[in-house]
């Protein structure tokens, strides 16, 4: 908890995973900062990376993601995975006001923050839980 909002961290690796950011959300998190060594650059060849991934992060949680990388973009993104700012890949200073109170629709579902965690079917996940081979 901080005095504008609740924050959590993940780190590097971790945004290889989904789950990480909606675990965050779940447990009340509004700011996800994401330091890493990985890339941020806009997609190359058509293979969704990097910028990609990060904005579906955000979308898929309904949290603001701030990934800070070493080469790349650091940027801010909005629950909608909207870029509200970035470095552009040069060195520099990323800010960006946010407002944690916004409540934007989707059109076809309403307010994803709130409607998104309740309408999963967590039976569903049980192959998430499996802690069988993993396969090749």
């Amino acid at each position: 908890d901080t005095d504008f909002g609740k924050v959590a961290i993940q780190i590097c690796y971790d945004w290889f995973f989904p789950e990480v950011a909606t675990i965050w959300r779940l447990k009340g998190a509004e700011i996800v900062f994401a330091p890493t060594w990985g890339n941020t650059l806009p997609d190359e060849d058509g293979r969704a990376e990097g910028e990609t991934v990060f904005r579906v992060r955000a979308r898929d949680a309904g949290i603001y993601l701030v990934p800070s990388v070493y080469d790349g973009n650091s940027m801010i993104i909005d629950p909608m995975g909207r870029i509200l700012a970035s470095n552009q890949g040069k060195e520099a200073l990323v800010w960006a006001e946010i407002d944690l109170n916004k409540r934007e629709r989707l059109p076809w579902v309403g307010w994803w923050r709130s409607i998104g965690p309740r309408h999963r079917v967590i039976p569903s996940y049980g192959p998430l839980l499996d802690q069988g081979p993993v396969p090749r």
